[in-house]
């Protein structure tokens, strides 16, 4: 039988998400096993429509169906950057669920994918914020951010700014 969240991740075609949004506004506690495998898969498209699942659970208050320290031990060795990006943007959501990804995060602050980066930055200052890493250095790493040639590191130091103090 396939279920409603397996339709939804098999059909996403990596642009267009009301499938997943679908879902995810449907998502019952006993798919959470599937969603947490999912992000396991061999297949780069199931990875990424399983980590924007996960992060619209956070998003909406249901964050307690994702396995968050499976999920951002990901960090270590994924490769497609929509994959990254979904779970980096996960980190402002549930920051104390992703302590332990600290130097992954920090690595992934130089990726040469600029929505990765920027998006490493955001997860790093909220770390930060609650307690993993030092917020002095925090600071400095979105200082430099505003001068970065990458608009997308730019336009999210500005929105960090306010949080570190500057």
């Amino acid at each position: 039988m396939v279920t409603r969240l397996a339709e939804a991740i098999n059909s996403f075609d990596g642009r267009h998400v009301d499938g997943l949004r679908s879902a995810a506004a449907s998502f019952q506690a006993a798919e959470a096993d599937d969603l947490n495998a999912l992000l396991l898969s061999e297949v780069s498209s199931e990875r990424a429509a399983a980590s924007w699942i996960m992060r619209e659970l956070a998003k909406t208050g249901r964050s307690e169906f994702v396995d968050w320290p499976q999920a951002f031990s990901v960090l270590k060795h994924e490769t497609d950057w929509e994959v990254l990006l979904h779970l980096l943007q996960s980190v402002q959501l549930v920051p104390e669920m992703a302590m332990e990804a600290h130097a992954d995060i920090e690595r992934l602050m130089s990726s040469p994918k600029a929505l990765v980066a920027a998006w490493a930055l955001d997860a790093y200052v909220r770390l930060a914020l609650v307690g993993a890493g030092d917020l002095d250095v925090a600071k400095q790493h979105v200082q430099d951010a505003l001068n970065a040639s990458k608009a997308s590191q730019r336009a999210r130091a500005r929105n960090l700014a306010s949080l570190v103090g500057l």
